[in-house]
């Protein structure tokens, strides 16, 4: 099964998933192509792999320390394709992935029964934002003018 497929039905990419500890996602991927925390909350660092961003957030009271660190969202970004992954995440690809229009994202879903819901819609000075959720673990595909954006959980 492709791995964005899975990440909609399950919640993990690939080996990934959630609340595994920093540690054992570099031990995993390797160090990330960058870091940062986010201002003003210690409690909260992204990490990116190419097209892939990682979220980690510590439990309020946990010390300090990558071990403590857990992974509470992943976003995979479409604004650069072919995607750029580890190895780990990359090999469980089975589709190519080369077109973000939202019609041939939707398709790869539909193909292997992966249900996309339209969750929220919205228009501006006449672009039009999409939100669509997809399976059941509340990974959202987020479109702006019928192309896809990224896909997050």
């Amino acid at each position: 099964m492709d791995a964005l497929v899975e990440f909609s039905q399950t919640g993990n990419l690939g080996p990934l998933q959630k609340d595994m500890t920093a540690v054992e996602v570099v031990r995993l991927l390797g160090p990330p192509d960058s870091s940062r925390w986010i201002q003003g909350d210690d409690n909260v660092q992204h990490y990116r792999y190419g097209s892939l961003s990682l979220r980690f957030r510590r439990r309020l009271g946990d010390p300090a320390g990558d071990e403590n660190l857990l992974l509470r969202s992943l976003r995979l970004s479409f604004d650069r394709l072919p995607f750029e992954l580890p190895e780990p995440v990359a090999s469980r690809l089975e589709h190519r992935w080369l077109s973000t229009r939202l019609d041939d994202v939707l398709a790869v879903f539909y193909q292997a029964n992966a249900e996309a819901v339209l969750d929220y819609e919205s228009v501006k000075d006449g672009e039009i934002y999409q939100r669509y959720r997809v399976g059941e673990r509340r990974v959202s595909l987020n479109v702006f003018d019928g192309e896809v954006v990224d896909i997050e959980g």
